[in-house]
């Protein structure tokens, strides 16, 4: 047995026997103190222990499962290699010199992958290493651990990592909140407060993420309007001109397709992206929703209320604001023919 193995053989004998102990028994002391400061772990950690010498790796693993955390052993770098590929750890304690795959390179590797949760990196050196204790932090190490070193110091070590880790976790999860508002805001800021369709913002985003897209997809869109609507409000009250406004939208999305989209376009008058639709399909998708309105029997100073609707197709010779103007013109016409109707505006 050479220098080196031997002060491994008697430094892992050392960690036995301070293990047999019991936590108690080594000091209660630090361990209240710690506990005190709120810097143990609350929960425990998973640890990955690697190192190439067999006896130090069982005396270590046996050392943090006194310690009460989980616990998995790879002898050397490049079965820890293989286990990272599949498993996630809170920490990993490291040797730095090992056949094959380094400690320093499993540090690379770590730091490099792309993971949810964070990784505590401590490394384990003897006293000779202490020069590379830069490319260490270089590579990614959080702490380092020189051996040969007491229980206490472990535990010490895995104080400060539980304390990274729930910094780590506390900052991921407000992260996922301001993701998460942020979303919400800007989605609210899309959507109209009334009728819960999209309103203008949305719709003119939309219309111009379709500019690319409709010269083969075919797209057309369709202005509906609340026939008579003010005489409905001046007959029956603005509240329950809102809550017809609310079942016109509800009863239009019923039949509309996944590729459609609703927009209040402004007062009584709603917009509908028909993706996918040429116009004689347009007109079919139309009729249904005006036919589905009509059916609602809502009682109207006229007899029932209705919607007309102008639609039109687009065309890579218009705008997208001359699109909507052909759109309005059909619609006026339909108006002007009657209301109750789908009227189309042809090239």
């Amino acid at each position: 047995m050479n220098g080196e193995s031997a002060a491994a053989s008697t430094w892992a004998t050392s960690i036995h026997a301070q293990s047999s102990v019991g936590p108690a028994s080594r000091s209660p002391f630090l361990r209240n103190a710690l506990l005190r400061s709120g810097h143990l772990p609350e929960m425990p950690l998973s640890v990955l222990i690697v190192v190439d010498d067999d006896d130090t790796l069982e005396a270590l693993g046996f050392a943090f499962q006194e310690l009460k955390h989980r616990v998995t052993l790879a002898s050397g770098g490049r079965k820890a290699q293989r286990l990272l590929m599949t498993t996630s750890f809170d920490v990993i304690l490291s040797d730095w010199r090992m056949p094959e795959v380094s400690g320093v390179d499993l540090c690379r590797l770590v730091r490099a992958a792309d993971r949810e949760r964070y990784t505590y990196f401590i490394f384990l050196t003897c006293l000779s290493d202490q020069e590379h204790l830069i490319e260490g932090m270089r590579a990614g190490a959080d702490d380092f651990l020189a051996k040969p070193c007491s229980l206490q110091e472990i535990e010490v070590r895995l104080a400060a990592a539980g304390r990274v880790l729930g910094l780590h976790k506390r900052l991921e999860e407000q992260n996922t909140s301001l993701r998460n508002d942020c979303e919400r805001h800007f989605n609210n800021a899309r959507i109209d407060a009334l009728t819960q369709a999209g309103n203008r913002l949305g719709l003119d985003e939309h219309l111009e993420t379709i500019s690319d897209i409709g010269r083969n997809y075919g797209y057309s869109i369709a202005m509906i309007d609340v026939d008579h609507f003010k005489a409905y409000n001046d007959a029956y009250g603005h509240p329950e001109g809102d809550r017809v406004l609310r079942r016109i939208a509800d009863i239009a999305r019923e039949q509309l397709r996944r590729n459609d989209a609703l927009y209040r376009y402004g007062g009584e008058e709603f917009a509908i992206l028909l993706g996918g639709q040429r116009l004689d399909q347009a007109s079919i998708s139309m009729n249904r929703v005006r036919e589905a309105v009509e059916k609602l029997q809502i009682p109207h100073p006229d007899g029932v209320l209705t919607i007309s609707a102008g639609v039109a197709e687009r065309s890579d010779l218009v705008s997208n604001d001359d699109w909507i103007v052909s759109a309005d013109r059909a619609l006026y016409r339909a108006k002007s023919l009657g209301r109750n109707r789908v009227e189309l505006a042809h090239p």
